[in-house]
C-alpha cells in the first residue's frame, strides 16, 4: 500500500488484530514482572493466617469447652426449682436476709440450641460477712452461676447483696 491508496477494511481489521495481540503480549509481560518470585508461598501463608483467625473469630459453644459440672442435665424448669432451693439454703447458712429471688427459664435457649438459659437473681441484705458468705456459697454451686452483674450496697450497718447473672442447662 502507497500513501496515495485508501486502506481498506481488511487493513483496518490487521491492525486492530496487531493492536489487541500487542495489548495482550505487553500484559502478560507485566504480569510475570509484578508477580514476585514467592507469590505462591506467600499467598498460602496469608490464607492461613485468615484461616485461623477466621476459626479463633468463631464463638465455640461445644458441650466440651464447659467443665463437666458447670451446666445442669435437668429439665430447665426442674433445675430452677432445685437451684431456688439450693440458694435458699445457702442464704440461710450465711445468715442473710433474702428481700428477693428469681430463678426460671432465661426466655429460650442460646444461640447454640443445646444450651438452655436459666436466669438468677438475688437480693439479700445483711451483714458484709454474711454477703461474702453468700457469695462464697453461690459460687460453689453446681450447676455453676455466670454473674452478669454483683453489686455490695452498704447501708448503715448492713450491705445489700443484688446478683443478676445466669446458669446453664445442656437440653
Amino acid at each position: 500500500m502507497t500513501l496515495t491508496e485508501r486502506p481498506t477494511q481488511r487493513d483496518g481489521i490487521i491492525a486492530v488484530t496487531i493492536a489487541l495481540a500487542s495489548a495482550l503480549i505487553l500484559g502478560l509481560i507485566l504480569a510475570a514482572i509484578s508477580t514476585p518470585a514467592d507469590f505462591k508461598a506467600r499467598l498460602a501463608e496469608v490464607q492461613q493466617q485468615v484461616d485461623e483467625a477466621g476459626r479463633l473469630a468463631r464463638p465455640s459453644r461445644a458441650l466440651s469447652s464447659y467443665p463437666a459440672d458447670a451446666l445442669c442435665t435437668r429439665i430447665p424448669v426442674e433445675q430452677a426449682q432445685i437451684l431456688r432451693s439450693d440458694l435458699t439454703q445457702a442464704a440461710a447458712q450465711a445468715q442473710i436476709e433474702v428481700k428477693r429471688m428469681e430463678v426460671g427459664p432465661g426466655g429460650g435457649s442460646t444461640t447454640d440450641d443445646r444450651l438452655a438459659t436459666l436466669r438468677v437473681k438475688v437480693e439479700a441484705s445483711g451483714s458484709y460477712e454474711s454477703a461474702l458468705l453468700m457469695l462464697e456459697a453461690m459460687g460453689k454451686l453446681r450447676p455453676q452461676l455466670f454473674a452478669d452483674t454483683v453489686d455490695l450496697t452498704p447501708k448503715a450497718s448492713t450491705v445489700t447483696l443484688s446478683f443478676s447473672g445466669r446458669a446453664f442447662c445442656s437440653v
